[in-house]
């Protein structure tokens, strides 16, 4: 049995393939490819390792008289190229369908299947995977990646929190203010700078490393119009720390 070990990479115009080919003595072959596409994604370079892999298998004639498994960690390839052949289910997509077509024909010629990667092949997975980012030291590819310029490493982008804005207004209902979060009712008072504090406190403590608060016109006018005040002094503190 022929064993295929794929897995598939994209970063802006490109996409990339790495293949581990093993023999039935357990010998392997490691192979890289990649390519440029217009509207590049991570489905499309996993199925670009697929349709790499085949043009392996129908390059060597003696692979095809025996059985053949390729295993990859991409479940919708596994669905495309596997699952939805033995139910007659061919993709509209022209690209997809041209690969289903080559495979429909190595299974008339060959035992061969489409698996998901198991524990055992770990690592014979890492080192496909790494082989289909090669093309990313490749000084001549610089021009079809996007601009690294400023970018933040893996590390820093998993301490950045993605900040919801609330835009706070105020409104006069009977004899009582109503404070709006983003048009929606969200406290009473009857004491405006009272409403102010008790709303801006509640999200410091809850809120205050993934809100930014946003006042209107008409709050910061009446906070204005008491700028003396030691509370307001306090509240407009508090916003400026959790904004």
């Amino acid at each position: 049995m022929i064993q295929y070990i794929i897995d598939g990479s994209q970063k802006g115009l490109m996409v990339g393939a790495g293949i581990v080919e093993i023999n039935s003595y357990g010998f392997f072959k490691p192979y890289s490819f990649s390519n440029y596409h217009i509207a590049a994604s991570g489905l499309l370079s996993e199925i670009f390792a697929v349709e790499c892999s085949i043009k392996l298998i129908q390059k060597y004639d003696e692979k095809i008289t025996t059985s053949i498994r390729m295993f990859t960690d991409n479940d919708m390839v596994v669905k495309l190229f596997n699952k939805d052949i033995e139910n007659g289910k061919l993709s509209s997509d022209a690209y997809i369908a041209s690969i289903q077509a080559q495979i429909h024909i190595l299974n008339k010629l060959c035992d061969f299947s489409i698996r998901r990667a198991q524990s055992e092949h770990e690592h014979l997975c890492k080192i496909a995977h790494k082989l289909s980012r090669e093309y990313l030291s490749d000084v001549h590819n610089k021009i079809f990646l996007p601009d690294v310029k400023g970018s933040l490493s893996a590390a820093e982008k998993e301490n950045i929190e993605i900040k919801k804005k609330i835009n706070l207004d105020i409104k006069r209902v009977n004899n009582t203010w109503a404070l709006l979060a983003n048009g929606s009712v969200v406290e009473e008072n009857t004491k405006f700078l009272k409403l102010i504090e008790n709303f801006i406190s509640k999200y410091k403590t809850n809120h205050e490393k993934t809100t930014v608060i946003d006042l209107s016109d008409n709050i910061k006018k009446m906070l204005k119009a008491v700028k003396g005040n030691e509370k307001v002094n306090s509240i407009l503190d508090t916003i400026n720390k959790v904004s």
